[in-house]
């Protein structure tokens, strides 16, 4: 197969060049705050098909795959003409359902892929450009890994829900938290700050790696399974974003989304 800069990507902007980049959307059906969340349904379609449809309008990809532990979500894939493969109940996280989707597909048909996206199957707004730079960013030979980021809400600093980041000037992340960061100090003076996007982008080998790297102790405390990276020195890029995707945690954000999908068909 020939380099993410040689290779000729059929679909992209402008007859574009880039890597060949997979897709798989990782969606559980156990969900503690909304119950049997991927299966809503009141936009006409279930709220992992949105994601999908989302991931598809972007042309660095060249195939989007979901990834379920559920026989119901697959069967209704199915029934809408999405690609889906079955994985273990017991992951503990979307990264690790996503490295046994391409595990299955490698065994079936051999490594073809350069880069694979984890587009969590809980984020149907997702930008299709924001996904496509997320790709782009592979086009340089030192990136493994990178994820997306956005301007944070200064009213959201203190919100745990919101995970922030910083990054130095060569677009690494350096640390991701729950708590304002950076923190304010005494007689500090206020800069932007920067709200990750649940977005991961990996080379397949790096994804190995991640998948067989132990849990760390920054993980286990901030609940952020990104830091069990930097933690282990493994470098992860940051992409900005066109604005924040808002993700369905709750029955709140679904019924927020459900508006915003009427009023888009209006």
């Amino acid at each position: 197969m020939k380099s993410g800069s040689e290779r000729q990507r059929p679909g992209a902007p402008g007859g574009g060049i880039g890597p060949c980049a997979l897709a798989i959307v990782p969606a559980r059906m156990a969900s503690t705050r909304l119950p049997r969340k991927m299966l809503l349904d009141r936009t006409g379609m279930p709220l992992f098909a949105h994601t999908v449809l989302q991931a598809e309008r972007c042309h660095a990809f060249e195939r989007v795959v979901l990834a379920t532990d559920d026989q119901e979500i697959a069967t209704r894939a199915t029934e809408l003409g999405i690609e889906a493969v079955l994985t273990d109940p017991n992951h503990e996280s979307g990264t690790d359902r996503v490295g046994e989707a391409l595990a299955q597909l490698e065994a079936r048909e051999g490594p073809q892929w350069e880069v694979v996206v984890n587009v969590q199957g809980d984020e149907p707004e997702i930008d299709a450009d924001d996904l496509g730079a997320l790709v782009a960013a592979f086009e340089d030979d030192d990136v493994e890994a990178a994820t997306l980021w956005a301007p944070l809400d200064p009213r959201r600093a203190d919100d745990a829900s919101v995970v922030k980041l910083v990054a130095d000037v060569r677009g690494r992340a350096l640390f991701f938290s729950r708590s304002p960061l950076p923190a304010l100090g005494h007689g500090g003076e206020p800069c932007m700050r920067r709200q990750h996007l649940g977005v991961y982008a990996f080379r397949p080998n790096a994804l190995r790696d991640f998948i067989g790297l132990p849990k760390s102790e920054w993980e286990r405390s901030e609940r952020l399974e990104q830091l069990r990276w930097l933690e282990a020195g493994r470098s992860m890029h940051v992409v900005r974003a066109h604005a924040p995707a808002r993700g369905i945690d709750t029955q709140a954000d679904y019924d927020e989304f459900v508006e915003r999908a009427a009023a888009r068909g209006r």
